[in-house]
Order: structure tokens, then sequence, then C-alpha cells
């Protein structure tokens, strides 16, 4: 399904995840890179990455709707 995304898509993951490797979220990733971006968070668990570094969490999640909006504002 990922090789046919056709809007961006935003892949959190929580570098010490012990329930899914975070090597997963990166071979996702690699199958449509133009739109599927992948950001890991250290030291955060599954599900932990907003707990562990919430500023930055906020701060990329931003910058990623920002670039959405950017992206198909005129479309």
């Amino acid at each position: 399904a990922l090789k046919n995304v056709k809007i961006p898509t935003y892949i959190v993951h929580g570098e010490n995840d012990k329930l899914v490797p975070v090597e997963m979220s990166k071979k996702l990733a690699e199958i449509n890179p133009e739109l599927i971006t992948v950001k890991t968070f250290a030291n955060a668990g599954h599900g932990m990455s907003f707990i562990v570094d919430n500023a930055n969490y906020i701060e990329l999640e931003d910058k990623f709707w920002q670039q959405c909006v950017e992206k198909y504002n005129d479309k």
C-alpha cells in the first residue's frame, strides 16, 4: 500500500521500541522516500516519543504540517 501513497506520510518511532524494531519503519520509508518521512526519538520506547521529548515532537509535527500545507495549498 505504501508504494501507492499520494500524500505525505509521517512515521514516528522510538529508538528503544522493544515491540516494533525501528528498522521496520526505516524500511517502510524506503518504499516511497519522496512522501514517507521517518522521525526517530532517542530513549523512547513504543508509543513514547511524545512523552520522552514533547517539545521536539511538537516542533517536528508543526514543520511536517506546514510542508503539507505549502505543497497542497494551491491544488
